[in-house]
């Protein structure tokens, strides 16, 4: 369209007013990550580079046509203009928003931008040396699972930050200089319990829940134990600190009928959908986690007797069986797997793959049930951790006894199963009804019972 200025933006293209006039286009928040076109931005608010694109040409008399082929890799926006003045390659930033404001160039806006604080990169954010060696204890003596030491080493990293006075009440507005590490580990092993109580109340100010504050206590607890067993701090700080009491909330679960709904909507007309079903099918008949569910083996199973070996927490194996319907479904996703020969790659020893042929993770997981929950018309709050916990409320209100729902789920202390075995109201009724002498008989002696046979009577004591 000749006259007017065109943005080609992945597949979608803005006409705006011929020139001469004043022109007003924006792309704003494009960060670079796994999705190129994610729509929030890595710097901080305000952020921005302003008229890239008119500097680079010099005039405003061009008609612009950008195309969204940016990569983490080039870095770099593929701009096509009709004014030879205008570079084919104009290199942008990724790590702020980009935003095309008008099209002439301003030494106020340039400005702005100067003054704005600069973001610190990501790559910039590293361990001390004692919070290194913790950590590697955590992975290697503990065998701690990978997400645990990575939720440890968030909650460090934040306690360092607050220790060096670059968050909370010791923060400036100045650019955050991190401490070196040796100064970070001295300041870490004299922390007072002052330190710690001030750092509950930065805590309690950014609104964590209390289920966040206890994890952060417990790491902090781990931390400085390890520093105590290796002679670097002379005390706990937190040994006086309590951990907030947290509120007891019961877990979702989902009812016979929903179960079914569920295992129902992936069908098995193509691999992919008796992959899920497969998938769906095993989480609710075992229990697993789907953390444990994705590192499954084909060498793990043995569908002829039931059995499913299973890589829990802590590197600790455990057996556990999975039902006929289960079965079923993964001998119906094995038949078709054999015939596709993107199965047959570097991860075929795995059990459920992707479409690509590469293992699955727990992300994909969750967005598969996520897709079937919409349309099996159930809540879309339901995670996979729902079906572990349906699983063990169904044996325990069917007559399971507490401890054998302990092994099969793979829990060390019988309080953590406890959380998980909720029992239901009508189960808990049904109980009271076959175990209390009065339950179904009646106030008055010599009547009735409500199914017409005779009720024992016990006359209160004399006092």
């Amino acid at each position: 369209m000749e006259g007017a200025a065109q943005f080609h933006f992945k597949g979608r293209q803005r006409t705006r007013r011929p020139r001469g006039q004043k022109q007003r286009a924006s792309i704003s928040s494009v960060a670079f990550g796994r999705n190129p076109l994610r729509r929030d931005a890595i710097g901080p608010p305000g952020q921005t580079i302003r008229n890239r694109f008119a500097r680079a040409a010099g005039s405003t008399d061009a008609s612009y046509r950008m195309h969204g082929r940016a990569s983490a890799k080039t870095k770099q926006f593929h701009l096509e203009t009709d004014d030879p003045k205008v570079p084919a390659t104009l290199p942008v930033p990724m790590n702020a928003a980009t935003t095309l404001h008008g099209m002439t160039s301003s030494n106020e806006t340039l400005a702005q931008e100067a003054a704005l604080p600069k973001a610190v990169p990501a790559a910039d954010k590293h361990f001390s040396p004692l919070m290194r060696q913790f950590l590697d204890y955590l992975k290697f003596e503990r065998h701690f699972s990978d997400y645990t030491i990575k939720s440890y080493g968030a909650d460090l990293l934040q306690f360092g930050q607050f220790s060096a006075g670059e968050i909370g009440q010791g923060a400036t507005n100045a650019p955050p200089r991190s401490l070196p590490g040796d100064d970070l580990d001295k300041r870490l092993a004299a922390t007072e319990p002052l330190a710690i109580r001030e750092f509950l109340a930065y805590l309690y100010g950014q609104n964590y829940t209390k289920s966040t504050t206890a994890r952060k206590l417990a790491t902090l607890r781990s931390f400085y134990k390890f520093l105590i067993k290796r002679g670097v701090a002379a005390g706990n700080p937190l040994s006086t600190i309590r951990t907030p009491k947290q509120e007891k909330r019961l877990p979702k679960c989902l009812d016979l009928e929903q179960v079914q709904r569920l295992l129902d909507a992936p069908g098995d007309g193509d691999i992919l959908s008796a992959r899920d079903r497969a998938m769906l099918e095993v989480l609710y008949s075992s229990g697993i986690r789907v953390s444990e569910l994705v590192e499954l083996e084909v060498a793990d199973m043995d569908l002829q007797e039931g059995v499913l070996r299973v890589k829990g927490k802590g590197r600790k194996d455990r057996l556990t069986p999975i039902g006929s319907q289960a079965i079923k479904a993964l001998q119906r996703y094995f038949e078709m797997r054999q015939g596709e020969s993107r199965m047959q790659g570097a991860y075929a020893h795995r059990v459920f793959l992707n479409k690509h042929g590469g293992p699955l993770s727990t992300r994909s997981v969750r967005r598969k049930l996520d897709k079937y929950l919409v349309s099996a018309g159930l809540d879309p709050g339901i995670s996979p951790h729902t079906l572990r916990h349906s699983f063990a409320t169904h044996l325990l209100n069917n007559g399971a006894d507490l401890r054998s729902v302990q092994e099969l789920l793979g829990h060390q202390s019988l309080s953590t199963t406890q959380i998980y075995t909720h029992l239901t109201t009508s189960r808990m009724k049904e109980v009271y009804d076959q175990a209390h002498p009065r339950a179904g008989a009646p106030t008055m002696a010599n009547q009735p019972s409500h199914n017409g046979a005779p009720s024992p009577y016990y006359p209160a004591k004399a006092s």
